[in-house]
């Protein structure tokens, strides 16, 4: 039979491996909080109508007039309205794209990812500048290659477009997300 002493030592090593486990558990969580706030997961403007379907091949750009993949979501929105930060980030592009973007912003928000904003009519944020999700980073224009005032959003995963569509999901009910989605493949191509 162990002893009184060797059972309390046995314990305290159980109670310390437990220890260890959940001060990791506690910093793993404080790891995937902070990452989840630099997520771009908001929609970047506040309006209901939005043009195309996300990342899709148009069959006919509306300028240029030509087939061509389209990497990213239109906001239809009047000039003006307000565009925000759609997760942490450091701004590392903040200028004029003669590419076709007009007035624009990219936000880095690391683990992989980069959200762009084009057709700015006014750009709020400097390259450098660290924001916050929410905050205000330009406002809507129909600046660069553009039929009409508009926001031009995308969002890269180390390099590669992604849909931003499936990023939408954090501030809609999920009655809002589908009706949004059922909506933006039943409109006109933008």
């Amino acid at each position: 039979m162990k002893s009184t002493r060797t059972r309390i030592e046995e314990m305290k090593n159980m109670v310390d491996v437990q220890q260890s486990s959940f001060k990791a558990i506690v910093e793993k969580e404080a790891e995937w909080s902070r990452m989840y706030s630099y997520l771009p997961l908001i929609c970047p403007v506040s309006v209901t109508i939005q043009r195309g379907d996300g990342l899709k091949f148009r069959e006919v750009h509306p300028v240029l007039g030509t087939s061509q993949w389209h990497h990213g979501q239109d906001f239809s929105a009047p000039y003006g309205t307000e565009v925000f930060a759609t997760g942490n980030g450091r701004v590392i592009e903040s200028g004029w794209n003669g590419g076709g973007f007009g007035n624009y912003v990219v936000i880095d928000h690391g683990y992989g990812y980069q959200s762009t904003y084009g057709h700015l009519s006014s750009i709020k944020v400097t390259r450098g500048t660290e924001v916050k999700r929410g905050d205000l980073i330009g406002l809507t224009g129909s600046s660069g290659v553009s039929s009409g005032p508009h926001l031009h959003y995308q969002i890269d995963f180390y390099g590669r477009h992604q849909n931003p569509l499936h990023f939408f999901n954090d501030d809609l009910s999920k009655d809002e997300y589908f009706e949004m989605i059922s909506l933006l493949t039943s409109s006109k191509k933008f």
